[in-house]
């Protein structure tokens, strides 16, 4: 805009006075635009002429600036930037003072449309500017799963698991482990010689238990020759044996051993013999036995074999080797000795035994049979008979074994040896 000189503004309107004056004021603050004068106030003042109210003009540059020109004398002044003015995708700013456009372009305006891309597949983009409508696309590649995991741990006896569930589209899949099994530690009670042991075993994970159990061991007994005593007559034994694990004693008392005599010798009345275990001497009375032979008396001591036949004294010697075992349904002293005497009848192949069980001399009958086991002298055909009180003979079995006769027969007895034909 070109300013109006006060010379003109008068020469025109013809103005005078102070409302002339006024006039002009008022109009030059609503027309003119407010620029800065060399000394920086707010109306121009020509640094040459001196010049304020012809105003100036900005003469554009095309490099984004103009130059203001006074407009009395032409004189130009320094450059100035270009200002004011919007500037859009399509055209720059224009400057408010020099009406010149400058600067850049704005950027577009883009809004998009299209396919977005998702986790399986690729999209294609476009954005087109609201302002001029330019358009442009881009392809974008696909996603891929976003996957979370959601983890549910093993145990001992339990599978775990994991599942994978996409954040984006809900796509999920499940991978697997096998159970862990246990972890048993053991805890072991070692098993005495008394008391049985265990093992516990827990698992140190889920604490699950089972137990296992050993026997006993029972007593390592050692026989401990330092305690043991061997019994004597009347005197109990001790077998001692000690436990080499735990020291226990087991003990066990020996019976008192009972006198064992040998051969009893005729003394007066009576018969005396010695312990064989410990030599202790023993007189017994004789228990003499009386029977009729013929016309004579047979007194006889099945012990001692002392005795007399009629007028005549004699001692009936003992047998050898003889022996006797029970029966089944027959009781003998486990401590018994069989004493066999033999007498031979005066005249006669014949010969008389008084068979015996004694224990301490004296003669312990029999309940029921004993298989008896006697010596015979020479080869030949026997018979054997029991004779009674009454001396009536009663003729018994036998069988001949490697010159033994074996006969079962209640005890004590009086046996009557025949030769076949007597």
């Amino acid at each position: 805009m070109k300013h109006v000189s006060l010379k003109d503004f008068f020469r025109r309107h013809q103005f005078k006075g102070l409302l002339a004056l006024l006039a002009l004021l008022m109009a030059a603050a609503l027309l003119l635009p407010a620029q800065k004068g060399v000394a920086g106030a707010d109306y121009w003042k020509c640094p040459t002429c001196g010049d304020t109210a012809m105003g100036w003009s900005n003469i554009p540059n095309d490099d984004g600036t103009h130059t203001p020109r006074c407009d009395r004398c032409d004189n130009e002044f320094g450059a100035v930037f270009c200002s004011g003015g919007t500037a859009t995708c399509t055209v720059k700013a224009k400057c408010t003072s020099c009406g010149q456009f400058y600067g850049d372009y704005a950027a577009h305006q883009y809004l998009p449309s299209g396919t977005a891309p998702n986790c399986w597949d690729s999209g294609t983009m476009f954005y087109t500017c609201s302002l001029c409508k330019y358009t442009y696309s881009s392809q974008l590649p696909a996603l891929g799963h976003d996957y979370k995991a959601a983890v549910t741990t093993s145990t001992c006896t339990a599978v775990g698991k994991i599942v994978y569930t996409c954040a984006r589209c809900r796509d999920t899949y499940t991978t697997t482990q096998f159970a862990l099994g246990h972890d048993y530690k053991a805890a072991v009670t070692a098993p005495t010689c008394t008391a049985e042991g265990k093992t516990v075993y827990t698992c140190a994970r889920c604490a699950d238990t089972y137990t296992t159990t050993q026997p006993a061991l029972g007593h390592n007994l050692r026989y401990d020759a330092g305690r043991s005593k061997a019994p004597a007559c009347v005197v109990k034994g001790l077998e001692a044996y000690t436990c080499a694990r735990c020291g226990q004693r087991q003990d066990k008392v020996l019976p008192w051993l009972v006198h064992r005599y040998g051969a009893w010798a005729p003394d007066g009345e009576g018969h005396t013999a010695a312990c064989v275990v410990c030599g202790e001497p023993k007189t017994v009375p004789c228990e003499f036995t009386e029977h009729k032979v013929g016309d004579a008396a047979l007194r006889l001591c099945g012990v001692c074999g002392q005795g007399s036949f009629g007028n005549q004294a004699f001692t009936a010697p003992m047998v050898e080797n003889a022996s006797y075992n029970r029966l089944r349904l027959s009781y003998a002293p486990k401590n018994g000795e069989l004493v066999v005497r033999r007498l031979a009848l005066p005249g006669s192949a014949d010969a008389l035994y008084i068979v015996l069980l004694e224990v301490g001399g004296v003669s312990v009958p029999t309940t029921g049979a004993v298989r008896i086991t006697l010596p015979v002298a020479g080869e030949g055909t026997f018979a054997l008979a029991q004779l009674g009180a009454d001396m009536t003979p009663d003729e018994i079995p036998f069988t001949q074994q490697e010159g033994n006769l074996v006969f079962d027969a209640y005890l004590p007895g009086l046996f009557l040896l025949q030769a076949a034909g007597k």
